[in-house]
Order: C-alpha cells, then sequence, then structure tokens
C-alpha cells in the first residue's frame, strides 16, 4: 500500500476535525528487498536536544492556512527499499526502542525528542 494512500483519509482537506491534531504512525513493515550492511561506530557523541522557548505570551487567535498533513508524524522501521527485521521472539528492534522510549521518557520530552532518541537507539 503507497503510504500517500493510507495517509489520505486522515488529512484536514478529509476530515476537518482532525485539523491541527497529531497524526502518528509508527510502521513496522519492509519497503523492499535491499539488506542493508551494518556499519560499526565507536565514539559516538550525542549533541544536547534542542528546547523550544515560549515569549511568555499569550495565546493569539488568528487564521492561518495550512497544509492538509501538517500535522503527521510518520516513523517507519527502515528506509525506501530495505528490509525491515524483526525477532520471531522480541519483535522489531524499531518497535522494542520505540516502547522503551516512550516508557521512559513518554511524560517527559515531545514527540520529536522520542523519536529522535528511537532513532539513536
Amino acid at each position: 500500500m503507497d503510504l500517500k494512500d493510507f495517509m489520505r483519509p486522515f488529512g484536514a482537506d478529509r476530515c476537518p476535525t482532525l485539523a491541527t491534531k497529531p497524526k502518528l504512525f509508527f510502521i513496522q513493515a519492509c519497503r523492499g528487498f535491499k539488506l542493508a550492511s551494518p556499519v560499526r561506530v565507536t565514539n559516538l557523541q550525542c549533541d544536547s536536544l534542542y528546547q523550544d522557548t515560549t515569549d511568555g505570551g499569550g495565546p493569539k487567535e488568528e487564521v492561518v492556512t495550512i497544509p492538509a498533513e501538517a500535522d503527521f508524524l510518520i516513523a517507519q522501521s527502515t528506509v525506501k527499499e530495505y528490509y525491515s527485521w524483526r525477532n520471531k521472539g522480541n519483535g522489531s528492534i524499531f518497535i522494542q526502542a520505540l516502547c522503551a522510549t516512550l516508557n521512559i521518557f513518554g511524560d517527559q520530552l515531545e514527540i520529536n525528542q522520542i523519536m529522535t532518541r528511537v532513532n539513536r537507539m
């Protein structure tokens, strides 16, 4: 199934009640038939995550236009053209990392910060 076909029914143009509401999709599926080659990395250093700051002002009401798919977050277990691996007993590394990170940081970090940690794992 093409990802666009999957997302289309949830777009703000087709479902106005979902406009400005986050739509999160976590997809554990193969995207092709290539095998990824492993890469060894040592002394990996991670930068601190960017934190937004606010100006302290109250909410301002204004009408804006947004793309129909503005509030989508799509996380996929692999890149285009490659297999997505899973262990029959333990499940996929992607879903394991996602669940572990949500359990630890789900009430402390924003979703993009969580997904950055999942990618690092």
